[in-house]
């Protein structure tokens, strides 16, 4: 279970205790990557996990309820799920619990909680248990898939914008375009050296004068798009960079191939790859994951 204070007893079954999201009112990824991170404590835990859809998203286009109501058909988070609404409130009492980890069990209890990531955070290898469920979920609108038409593996890498810059209340998730070039460098040397094309495409808001930094890669910039595509396109990168935020960290816990994982408050899966590490490190794992029978059929498909 890792170095973390926990009461509640995985293996204590209790008659009709139930845990459901309480909402947050935060951006699409944030509030898909509380759910995720209930789903799997429910799991875990064994509890009933109820579903209370999103609601409220933040840096929304058009109607607000809409919006919210398109992000969660987009990952059909509801389905095959027990409904919040089906709940009879009669008989089941309702409690906030802001630590999911002092949790204690009790018959006929709905638990709302607005994450557990208190629980994720320290396991981060337990996301194994409802991976190819979320998948399974995630592809059953089949998107388009809609990817830029490229030559070799595309390089996709988020990087954080818009509400983020370097000098607002949200600079602790910027990262300088200095930064995340001299990780990229390192990641595109290593395929260069193995003759193996790799293009980059960049996910952002603003302008292409805003990267000059990466214009000697002659990137494919994906700026200021429709973010289900962008979210999408995320999911089914070759190579993905994750961003110091939860829309590309739900992405990576979707894509099935090489994720580069920025460091920030929520922890990696095992198989991300550090984005800060040495060149010779990042080197020695990607020859690694080479020399696995199945690579030339995960990362080979856009090349072969």
């Amino acid at each position: 279970m890792g170095n973390i204070n926990c009461r509640i007893q995985a293996a204590k079954k209790t008659h009709n205790c139930y845990i459901t999201y309480a909402g947050s009112g935060d951006g699409a990824g944030s509030q898909i990557h509380s759910i995720f991170s209930i789903l799997l404590f429910a799991k875990k835990f064994n509890l009933i996990y109820v579903h209370t859809p999103v609601q409220n998203i933040e840096h929304y286009r058009g109607d607000r309820d809409e919006w919210s109501r398109r992000w969660e058909d987009f990952f059909s988070l509801g389905i095959d799920e027990i409904p919040v609404k089906s709940i009879d409130s009669s008989q089941v009492k309702s409690v906030f619990v802001k630590y999911p980890l002092l949790l204690n069990k009790k018959s006929n209890t709905l638990f709302r909680v607005s994450n557990c990531h208190s629980y994720t955070d320290t396991c981060p290898s337990d996301f194994s248990l409802i991976t190819e469920d979320l998948r399974k979920k995630y592809n059953l609108k089949n998107p388009s898939r809609a990817t830029p038409k490229t030559n070799g593996l595309r390089l996709c890498v988020h990087i954080r914008r818009g509400d983020v810059n370097s000098a607002n209340r949200n600079s602790f998730r910027y990262s300088s375009n200095i930064s995340i070039k001299k990780s990229l460098v390192k990641i595109l040397e290593f395929y260069n050296r193995h003759q193996i094309t790799c293009k980059l495409c960049i996910y952002s808001e603003g302008e292409e004068k805003d990267f000059v930094e990466f214009k000697e890669f002659d990137p494919v910039y994906c700026l200021n798009e429709n973010e289900f595509t962008t979210f999408d396109n995320l999911v089914n990168a070759d190579i993905l960079v994750t961003a110091k935020s939860s829309f590309s960290y739900v992405a990576g816990l979707l894509n099935k191939v090489i994720v580069f994982y920025e460091p920030f408050w929520h922890k990696p899966l095992p198989s991300w790859i550090n984005i800060t590490a040495s060149e010779e490190q990042i080197a020695a794992i990607l020859t690694k994951q080479m020399n696995k029978d199945n690579f030339r059929q995960d990362i080979f498909h856009s090349v072969l």
